[in-house]
């Protein structure tokens, strides 16, 4: 069982070329190392991409890094969720 906290992804201004983003992500605790997290995006996140992710859950924590790997979860996926999530 994957137990799954919301986290506030930032994504920097200039990984955009717009103004920074600040999304709900959903974060999958069980995935969390030192060499990175999985996590669940509303918005498609390119890998060299630079990311901030805050967690309030089960302790607040702030980590700050590059996207490393990347892949569009669909309808025919193992994922069941109304909205659809990257």
């Amino acid at each position: 069982h994957l137990k799954r906290v919301v986290g506030e992804l930032r994504i920097p201004a200039a990984a955009l070329g717009e103004k920074p983003q600040v999304i709900a992500a959903r974060v999958v605790l069980n995935d969390l190392s030192v060499k990175g997290v999985a996590l669940f995006s509303p918005v498609m996140l390119a890998p060299g991409q630079p990311v901030q992710l805050t967690v309030d859950q089960p302790r607040k924590f702030f980590v700050a890094g590059q996207v490393a790997w990347s892949q569009e979860i669909t309808h025919d996926t193992h994922i069941i969720s109304p909205n659809p999530f990257r």
